[in-house]
């Protein structure tokens, strides 16, 4: 069943690249496509975990149920939007003290930084199922060892490779635009 995990996630990631471009251009509100490109793909991989596994899903809900998830769930609400409140009052700060062309050099920073991250992020993702599969069989942490250093190494040299070539590109590019 781990496999199907990680097939499932590699899908996912795959999916929604694909769905999300087509339906952002197809759809009159680029968002609204984009939206529905993700809901178009999470809705697959779904489908095909359904399929695949051929377990089938029993719907029970009871007050019980639905007691023990707003006891969890409300507090992570409230978290979230206390993160997202602490992480406006950030983004003010930082906007009232940096003047116009240090605030854009954060922001390039800022988008970088995200986009370096996504890349590690979807490495993780697909590999994290085949790792638990791995450890799962033993309980040795040494049988994951191949999938946690292979990768590892390959997304430090990419990672090394981008950042040095953001750090000789980026400050010409900014200069002259």
């Amino acid at each position: 069943n781990f496999a199907l995990v990680s097939n499932g996630v590699a899908a996912l990631s795959m999916l929604s690249t694909v769905f999300v471009l087509l339906l952002a251009y197809c759809f009159p509100d680029h968002l609204l496509g984009a939206l529905a490109g993700l809901l178009a793909a999470n809705l697959a991989v779904v489908g095909y975990w359904a399929f695949a596994s051929g377990y089938k899903f029993k719907y029970e809900v009871t007050g019980e149920k639905i007691s023990s998830s707003f006891h969890l769930g409300i507090p992570l609400i409230v978290l979230g939007v206390i993160d997202m409140l602490f992480l406006s009052i950030d983004r003010w700060v930082i906007y009232d003290k940096l003047g116009t062309t240090m605030l854009g050099y954060y922001v390039v920073g800022i988008m970088t930084n995200n986009i370096l991250s996504l890349i590690t992020a979807s490495v993780a993702n697909v590999l994290f199922p085949r790792m638990i599969e791995k450890f799962s069989k033993d309980s040795d942490p040494a049988a994951a060892r191949s999938l946690l250093l292979g990768p590892l190494n390959a997304v430090s040299a990419l990672m090394l490779a981008i950042i040095s070539l953001i750090l000789v590109i980026l400050p010409p590019l900014i200069r002259y635009l």
